[in-house]
């Protein structure tokens, strides 16, 4: 029987593992160090944004009086663009310009008097009452019931209407013939004069379906109102307009009332004319770009110590 005999690795072996090793720690070495410097930046990086915080909230409350009157401008604006209302925008106004005043500086006289103008301007606009409009035409939709459908039976009576009295006369026994022939023929063909164009006939029971047209239009005309639509306002007053005209009764007190009413509306103008820009917008825009945007864009003087690199480790010891 042979044995067989363990020899010991060669040494090339032994080279090869150990290089492999090292290999693998200097790997892990470098990236640990990336680790620590990417800590150390995120740290400093939050140490600056707490630096600027305690800047900005201990250095002088004047920059947030500034932003609060830049933010109401903003919004008067949009109160007065989006809703037209005028009231609440120069209210907005007010409350800025206050918060300038309560900053006691006196380089803001210059947007003071922009805000000032904007609240001038607002002033002179020709205020709309929304609300009155709206109620007016839902008053219209409640009197539709109080108004009379035309009556298409009163005509005039017939052209040539001649006497048809019948004599007792015999020798007018042809002329009395001849009327009673006429009396004959007009109980099947009537002629009578009309200088109005004809009132459209409705089915029976129609004048539901018609009334409810109406109260659709005048609800149509007043949604219309607070969106500021022009052309749906006056369309839907205008088909009120026509209906009422042809199907109602034009000489009935009631009816008369309800078309004036009608038509004074559809004059009435549902858009304000408002300025296109706000002067103080700019202004204060400006202002904050400069004072306090640029305060939170300025570099701080980072007191973090700096990073240590951490050592690597021991290389493994020299084998034999």
């Amino acid at each position: 029987m042979r044995w067989r005999r363990n020899w010991p690795p060669c040494k090339r072996c032994r080279r090869a593992k150990k290089a492999e090793l090292e290999g693998i720690i200097k790997k892990q070495a470098a990236q640990l160090d990336d680790a620590n410097r990417q800590q150390a930046a995120l740290a400093k990086q939050l140490d600056e944004v707490q630096q600027k915080v305690a800047t900005i909230s201990g250095s002088d409350a004047k920059t947030w009086l500034l932003a609060q009157a830049d933010f109401l401008v903003k919004l008067a604006g949009r109160k007065l663009w989006s809703d037209q209302d005028v009231t609440t925008a120069a209210a907005l106004l007010k409350s800025a310009d206050a918060s300038l005043a309560d900053m006691n500086d006196p380089s803001l006289i210059t947007a003071r008097r922009a805000i000032t103008d904007d609240i001038a301007s607002l002033s002179s606009v020709a205020q709309i009452d929304y609300d009155g409009i709206i109620l007016k035409l839902n008053q219209l939709s409640n009197q539709i019931d109080n108004l009379r459908l035309a009556d298409n039976d009163t005509d005039g009576s017939p052209m040539d209407s001649d006497s048809s009295e019948l004599s007792s006369s015999l020798s007018e026994w042809r002329v009395n013939l001849q009327k009673s022939w006429q009396n004959f023929m007009d109980s099947f063909i009537t002629i009578r004069r009309r200088d109005d164009t004809a009132v459209p006939l409705l089915a029976p029971n129609q004048d539901v379906y018609l009334r409810e047209n109406i109260r659709s239009r005048l609800l149509v005309a007043a949604q219309a109102v607070p969106r500021h639509q022009e052309e749906t306002y006056r369309q839907a007053l205008d088909n009120v307009s026509t209906w009422v005209r042809a199907y109602y009764d034009t000489d009935d007190a009631a009816t008369k009332a309800f078309l004036e009413e009608v038509d004074k509306l559809s004059q009435q103008n549902i858009t304000m004319d408002l300025p296109e820009t706000l002067e103080s917008q700019a202004i204060l825009e400006k202002l904050m770009q400069t004072r306090v945007r640029n305060l939170l864009a300025q570099p701080t003087v980072s007191t973090a110590a700096p990073a240590t690199q951490t050592d690597a480790p021991a290389a493994a010891p020299q084998g034999e």
